[in-house]
């Protein structure tokens, strides 16, 4: 389970370095009430940090 989450974290890493959207940050908050997501939650963390 954590392997998965580290896996997500890390592929949200590479897709905000090579496609670094502007909306990236608004999504992580929009994702951040949903516990449901938690893997989406750390692909968008991962991304607005990459």
């Amino acid at each position: 389970m954590l392997a998965v989450g580290l896996l997500f974290w890390a592929l949200g890493l590479l897709l905000g370095a090579t496609l670094r959207p502007p909306l990236a940050g608004s999504l992580a908050q929009v994702a951040q009430p949903l516990p449901g997501y938690a893997f989406v939650r750390l692909l968008l963390v991962g991304w607005v940090e990459g």
